[in-house]
């Protein structure tokens, strides 16, 4: 069991390599109605920070609406 690190608030492609250094597979989902600038940071994960889940678990990471030119990433390991 690992636990669902805080992301929120940090751009979203660190806060994706945090996630996924936790043992967890990120999955970005734009959130498009959450907020207003700065764009490109996570706003919510789901489940929430601290939450025990085990190795491998599906992260949503809600991310405000993206700049061009920020890379999200697509960790092979977590492919389904």
């Amino acid at each position: 069991m690992v636990r669902v690190p805080d992301v929120v608030g940090l751009a979203a492609d660190r806060g994706m390599q945090r996630v996924h250094a936790a043992g967890l597979c990120p999955e970005a989902r734009w959130a498009d109605t959450i907020g207003s600038p700065p764009y490109s940071i996570v706003a919510r994960v789901t489940p929430v920070p601290g939450t025990q889940v085990p190795v491998g678990t599906v992260v949503a990471v809600d991310v405000a609406p993206a700049r061009l030119g920020v890379d999200i990433y697509v960790f092979e390991d977590c492919q389904r």
